[in-house]
């Protein structure tokens, strides 16, 4: 019903990943992209706004386009700021992970920065607890990961995406779970987070959306002409306190 983006910036890459959205939950990774060159190079950018802008086709025919993109800021902040500002009309959002347990995987956006744009901060440890218990999932429904067959979906995205595992450490005499690495690269994982994190955000009505594509679907077969541009039909609202997303405890 809806389509979410998130992006990971390297030096000589952006990592980015559009999701599907519909409902209960249940997600569909589209496409994993990875795109080469340097972030601190405009053409850089200007590849990553054209892939994420791009119309999607839905299986009933009518295109979507990615309602809300969240961009880490953890390298090269001031380029992700710059880029960010002036697209937030169209929740392109910059973003920094904090760790902790229990913290939302939303917080309300900030504008004290250098860019004095709205950063928002995620409870990524709370993202991956959701996340990772979703994969566990079996049975299509609520909650359920779909992967395609290619679209970037190789092996070595798998390999990222469960890259971390939680483990519990002391410190201070207190008990903490915390996520550690089991190998170098996981940008997948770090990707798919903020992807999550963008849905949460949007506190969309997917009934109504599901209503809303119903009817551009039976519209399309009479004119042949869809479009739907989803974000248009979310309210920009705080992020939902109740919801299969912010009910799940850790």
């Amino acid at each position: 019903m809806v389509l979410t983006c998130g992006v990971d910036c390297q030096d000589d890459r952006l990592e980015a990943e559009v999701v599907g959205w519909g409902l209960g939950e249940e997600c569909w990774g589209i496409e994993y992209k990875t795109i080469y060159g340097s972030i601190t190079n405009p053409a850089t950018w200007s590849q990553l706004e054209q892939w994420i802008t791009q119309p999607w086709e839905h299986e009933s025919g009518v295109h979507l386009r990615v309602a809300s993109a969240m961009i880490d800021t953890g390298y090269q902040s001031k380029i992700v700021y710059d880029f960010c500002k002036p697209r937030e009309v169209n929740r392109f959002f910059a973003i920094k992970g904090v760790a902790g347990a229990n913290r939302p995987i939303v917080s309300r956006p900030a504008r004290s920065n250098s860019g004095k744009v709205a950063l928002f901060s995620l409870g990524v440890d709370s993202a991956k607890e959701l996340l990772y218990s979703r994969l566990k999932i079996d049975q299509a429904g609520a909650g359920y990961c779909h992967f395609p067959i290619g679209n970037g979906y190789d092996d070595e995205y798998f390999e990222q995406l469960t890259a971390e595992k939680a483990v519990l450490r002391v410190k201070n005499g207190q008990k903490q779970r915390v996520w550690q690495k089991t190998r170098a690269r996981n940008e997948a994982l770090d990707v798919r987070v903020y992807a999550l994190s963008a849905f949460v955000n949007l506190n969309a009505n997917l009934d109504q959306l599901a209503k809303s594509l119903k009817a551009k679907s039976i519209d399309e077969r009479k004119t042949q002409t869809p479009q739907v541009d989803t974000f248009q039909a979310i309210k920009n609202r705080l992020p939902r306190r109740q919801g299969f997303v912010n009910s799940w405890k850790t």
